[in-house]
């Protein structure tokens, strides 16, 4: 879908990072691989429903151009309605344009043993497309939202036209365009995923999405959450050619212990990867009382 692939075609400016903690460091040097999440199991409780509203009322602006079949409109709408609460087989990283930002330490990590890894842009996304993974820029932009989804519903209307509809008179409507959408759910939901309530805003955020679909779930893994297990799959870091994983920098989170933390980290990145990252501390004087 163009519409997507504009979306998929950005890149970012500069490096982007990762806000996590210890154990996950220690496997992305270790393993040479990250995690995503099912994106059903992220903090932000609107991920893919926030989304519905803009692609419901871009469903509406096409139904009022009056070039696609009542029949093909509802459809749609109705798979706009099932975003969310279907397991769209979504595993998304997140990562921000910002190394250091007090949000981000607070809603991603504990206090006194956060990291916020930063990742060359070229080096992330070259390992992560070897895998299958794609990146994305979130959108936190009312118009741009709109715009983007006009653009994608319009799109999948006119694919579904082309495909045409499923005839079954013992039914009402006897015309189904139920199979012709359903091609495109997957890439639907991404959509979704890549929009943002603006409250968000400040986070900056892009995403890798994986590609594991619905229904396929030989690569899934589970860990522990606070409430339930987490589904995951790993993203591979290391690029063909290589042994390692290169990181562009390492920062502490805030603590107390900085000094510490600092020298152990040092040795450990030292040991472990195929350069050398710039070493950092966070600027934010932030401290749990």
């Amino acid at each position: 879908m163009r519409a997507l692939d504009n979306l998929l075609g950005q890149t970012p400016s500069g490096r982007l990072y990762h806000y996590t903690n210890y154990p996950a460091l220690m496997g992305i040097v270790e393993r040479g691989e990250m995690w995503a999440t099912n994106v059903a199991y992220l903090n932000d409780s609107t991920e893919l429903t926030f989304a519905q509203d803009p692609l419901h009322a871009a469903v509406e602006r096409a139904y009022k151009t009056a070039k696609y079949p009542v029949t093909l409109i509802e459809d749609c709408d109705d798979l706009v309605n099932k975003i969310g609460k279907q397991d769209a087989g979504l595993y998304v990283a997140c990562f921000s344009e910002d190394g250091d930002l007090l949000s981000q330490w607070q809603g991603y990590t504990s206090v006194g043993t956060g990291l916020s890894i930063g990742f060359e842009t070229h080096n992330l996304a070259v390992a992560a497309m070897e895998a299958g993974f794609v990146l994305s820029k979130c959108l936190y932009d009312k118009d741009e939202i709109a715009a983007t989804c006009s653009a994608a519903i319009e799109e999948l209307l006119d694919l579904a036209m082309e495909l045409g509809p499923v005839i079954d008179e013992k039914l009402y409507p006897p015309d189904s365009y139920e199979t012709a959408l359903a091609g495109y759910k997957h890439e639907i939901a991404l959509l979704a995923a890549s929009i943002k309530n603006p409250a968000f805003r400040a986070e900056r955020e892009w995403r890798l999405f994986g590609p594991v679909r619905s229904g396929s779930t030989s690569d899934v893994r589970f860990r522990s959450g606070k409430f339930s297990l987490i589904p995951y799959v790993a993203i591979p870091l290391r690029a063909k050619d290589s042994a390692r994983v290169d990181l562009a920098s390492v920062r502490l989170g805030p603590t107390v212990h900085g000094g510490l933390a600092t020298k152990a980290l040092a040795a450990f990145l030292a040991r472990g990867l195929s350069n050398e990252p710039e070493l950092q501390r966070s600027a934010v004087p932030f401290r749990e009382t």
